[in-house]
């Protein structure tokens, strides 16, 4: 076969896969604003969803050219964002966006996943504007064939498919460059058959917890760690085996790759199988099947905490991330040890609204945990349902207790994902 008229039947076909996969782009919908639900997740769980709206901060960060909204999303990638202190964040404010100054305040609050607004509204007016680019049927630069076989659709019947219009401009191009009956050969030829703040003792460290982001996140690789399934491609981008840690982290992960996490949850699922006269029947019926399942799901979960924050792959709301672990950790600080106590007549005061079948520690612990963790700007906090379940031991607290809860004491309130309560004052210590 001549070298030539290969390359040249090899570039024609290229550009008819370009001109198709352009057409297909620019007949599908832009899917704008995909991360709006988490920046109003942040909001509500801030008590902030009246202050400030995710429309108005989207049109406000909307007039950036494009070419500067993707500059600024590199620097926030390059400069680790989420971790950045507040001195930095400010600084890294006034060089990239100072005509926002506005929105100073609300960006470089990091509480309840804050780091994420900036980002988030950004990659959104990012791949809008990429989608608008992506309308445009011709460009500058478009080859003599490309262009002669995007006419040919932009002139088809309505009652002809793209692909046939397409195809049909591409066999006469074809011919052009070698007879189709030596065309096949050609085709054949070039393939076209279709742990930031404490030590292991718990003392906090002395130092500054971001130089030691990389060992926190081995930490987390170690907890959440999970044999790769037989099979696996080697050159998968994220690993979810980090047995290779075991010495740094003998408590966190084995040998053969099952963290801490992995160890836990299989035992939970032992036990319930080998007891199920203590556990409920409807645990003991499914320890079975979520055993067998565990491995892969857990696997899938483990890659995507280490999928990087400013990224638009993931087709979930409110992704969790081990950046965004780090981050929160960063935003927390250590952990806290104390008590608060309630007075005596305040204790009277709740058991006096208390209903008969709801139990007195619901109410004293769901006062302590708002007295203790609120913030000052605001006078709702998320309510971790979970969480309290888990401190409980059953899940009748989410079940069951939290719709006994007298709105005289405590009112809740819920929306985008996001479950919140505040405590009237008279009934805070």
């Amino acid at each position: 076969m001549d070298k030539g008229t290969l390359n040249a039947a090899g570039a024609l076909l290229k550009d008819y896969e370009a001109c198709l996969s352009r057409i297909r782009a620019c007949r599908m919908p832009v899917q704008n604003k995909g991360q709006k639900n988490d920046v109003e997740h942040i909001l509500f769980s801030r008590g902030q969803e009246e202050s400030w709206d995710a429309d108005e901060l989207y049109a406000q960060l909307g007039e950036l050219p494009p070419e500067w909204v993707s500059e600024v999303l590199e620097a926030l990638n390059q400069q680790g964002w989420q971790f950045l202190n507040a001195e930095a964040q400010e600084q890294f404010l006034l060089e990239w966006l100072p005509k926002f100054e506005g929105l100073f305040d609300l960006l470089t609050d990091f509480c309840f996943g804050g780091y994420r607004v900036l980002p988030d509204i950004l990659l959104d007016i990012n791949q809008e504007n990429a989608a608008q680019d992506r309308k445009r049927l011709t460009r500058d630069g478009d080859s003599p064939a490309f262009s002669a076989m995007m006419g040919a659709y932009q002139k088809k019947a309505a009652s002809q498919s793209y692909r046939n219009a397409v195809s049909a401009k591409c066999r006469e191009l074809l011919d052009e460059i070698v007879k189709l009956v030596a065309a096949v050969r050609y085709l054949v030829a070039l393939g076209k058959r279709g742990l930031l703040f404490h030590g292991p003792d718990g003392a906090v460290l002395e130092g500054k917890p971001r130089g030691r982001m990389d060992y926190a996140r081995r930490g987390l690789c170690a907890w959440c760690s999970v044999p790769e399934r037989a099979g696996a491609k080697s050159e998968w981008q994220y690993r979810t085996d980090f047995g290779l840690l075991y010495e740094e982290f003998p408590t966190l992960v084995g040998l053969d790759g099952r963290g801490w996490f992995c160890r836990h949850f299989q035992t939970a699922m032992a036990f319930a199988r080998e007891n199920p006269k203590v556990v409920r029947k409807a645990y003991f019926e499914a320890a079975g099947d979520l055993n067998k399942k565990f491995d892969a799901e857990w696997c899938k979960k483990v890659r995507q905490f280490q999928m990087p924050l400013l990224s638009c792959n993931a087709d979930a709301a409110w992704i969790i991330r081990f950046d965004d672990v780090i981050a929160d950790e960063l935003e927390l600080g250590p952990l806290r040890q104390g008590t608060v106590d309630l007075p005596n007549d305040l204790l009277a005061k709740i058991e006096a609204m208390r209903p008969e079948k709801l139990p007195t520690e619901v109410i004293q612990t769901l006062i302590t945990y708002y007295a203790a963790n609120r913030q000052e700007d605001s006078e709702w906090l998320v309510l971790p349902v979970a969480n309290f379940d888990c401190w409980f031991r059953d899940t009748n607290f989410g079940r069951k207790y939290l719709s006994q809860i007298p709105e005289g004491i405590i009112q809740r309130n819920n929306s985008f994902g996001v479950s919140r309560y505040r405590v009237l004052p008279e009934y805070l210590p």
